[in-house]
């Protein structure tokens, strides 16, 4: 799976989680400055990734990234 398509779904599923325009996620910003985040909601992102993306993700792989870039390349490392 290219690397375009776990940015694309990372950046779907934190927009889907934090009900805001996929085109407002920037995936360089850290991610503790986007609005509403909380470890809840990167947790639920993961396992929207594990469902989209077929794979799983370890529980101290989201703790590792600090820009949704970073967890995109995790996610990536582990396909």
């Amino acid at each position: 799976m290219s690397t375009r398509t776990v940015e694309d779904a990372v950046a779907t599923a934190l927009a889907n989680r934090l009900q805001m325009d996929k085109a407002d996620i920037d995936l360089d910003l850290p991610m503790h400055l986007l609005p509403r985040i909380e470890s809840v909601v990167i947790l639920s992102v993961v396992v929207d990734l594990e469902d989209v993306l077929g794979v799983a993700i370890p529980d101290d792989v989201p703790f590792e990234a600090v820009t949704a870039r970073d967890l995109a390349a995790l996610v990536q490392e582990l396909m």
